[in-house]
């Protein structure tokens, strides 16, 4: 992740999840500043997924320091997500 170039994204993710019923998620979160955070979870997946996003703060953080990333990405939050998949199959 190290090697990735920021735009106008204020962070990166990359995350994974894996289970049948009960199941595991976990990724990392790198910052402008390349902070690097570790993220884990648990709860109902079916499957093999893996995620790569970024994202832009609502607000300007282009004065922000290391310390306002590290303040920001590191307080507790719930976040649900839920995907449907489908494929196609021709012989």
């Amino acid at each position: 992740m190290a090697g990735y170039h920021f735009g106008d994204e204020d962070y990166v993710i990359l995350n994974g999840s894996i289970g049948i019923g009960l199941g595991l998620s976990g990724g990392l979160i790198m910052d402008r500043m390349d902070n690097i955070y570790f993220v884990r979870g648990g709860g109902i997946v079916s499957g093999l997924g893996g995620t790569v996003a970024t994202g832009k703060f609502s607000i300007d953080t282009s004065e922000w320091g290391e310390d306002k990333f590290c303040e920001v990405i590191s307080r507790g939050s719930f976040g649900f997500g839920m995907g449907l998949y489908g494929g196609l199959r021709f012989q």
